[in-house]
């Protein structure tokens, strides 16, 4: 199967670059809520406060279907902070 993450973050440039190479975040709400067996009506999503390990913060994220031809390719997501 093929897999693709895009992840840009401008406040955190080098994010591709402090994670592990086998980081999967395809398993992950971040990914997961937007797919046509958790989201069949392609809505906007946001999902619980989550911890991601490389920021190493907890955050929500709002979380959006895309569809190309009719077909699942992927989600977009918009991360927000949460501030302790």
């Amino acid at each position: 199967a093929e897999r693709t993450e895009i992840i840009f973050d401008k406040n955190a440039p080098n994010f591709v670059f402090e994670q592990k190479a086998d980081n999967d975040y395809t398993q992950t709400p971040f990914f997961t809520y937007g797919t046509p067996q958790l989201n069949p009506n392609r809505e906007l999503r946001f999902t619980p406060p989550l911890f991601d390990p490389v920021p190493k913060i907890w955050m929500v994220s709002a979380v959006y279907p895309l569809y190309v031809d009719n077909e699942f390719i992927g989600s977009l997501g918009e991360d927000a902070p949460l501030a302790p």
